[in-house]
């Protein structure tokens, strides 16, 4: 789940800004400019009977050829991204739409090198337990409610 919605806001990122996208590490000479996807953040969040969560943060870097060149496409990804309510469209492993969508918490960019601007992007993903383990906790809690 984490995976393919690192890849919609990559994509969305990139039809929004035609930027080559890297993961993993930025080797040397890489195009510019790019965009670089470095691994999630995470942070657990609160758990219910049937659901966990963690809260998500991506550090993503913008290399332009200026800085001047870094923030302004920056500025754009973030700008249509928030003018479309944060909303990113989930996308299969062949890149079409699959209905569903990713609502971002925050997106944000400023400069944090020469020629190098952060979109910082955050979301909470929700994930269901197994029915079988949901079920399990749900009866464990109403078991000690019991007594």
């Amino acid at each position: 789940m984490l995976a393919e919605e690192i890849a919609a806001i990559a994509r969305k990122m990139y039809d929004s800004s035609a930027v080559s996208i890297l993961f993993d590490e930025a080797e040397e000479g890489f195009k510019r400019p790019s965009l670089y996807f470095p691994p999630v953040e995470q942070t657990p969040r609160g758990s219910s009977l049937s659901t966990f969560g963690f809260d998500n943060v991506l550090y993503i870097k913008l290399f332009g050829e200026t800085t001047r060149s870094a923030m302004e496409a920056a500025q754009k990804i973030a700008y249509q991204i928030a003018a479309e309510k944060n909303l990113i469209p989930l996308v299969n492993e062949s890149g079409a739409a699959t209905g569903r969508v990713l609502r971002l918490k925050e997106i944000s960019c400023k400069k944090v090198d020469t020629a190098a601007a952060q979109l910082t992007v955050r979301w909470l993903s929700v994930y269901a337990y197994t029915e079988e383990t949901g079920q399990q906790a749900a009866n464990f809690i109403a078991n000690m409610s019991l007594k």
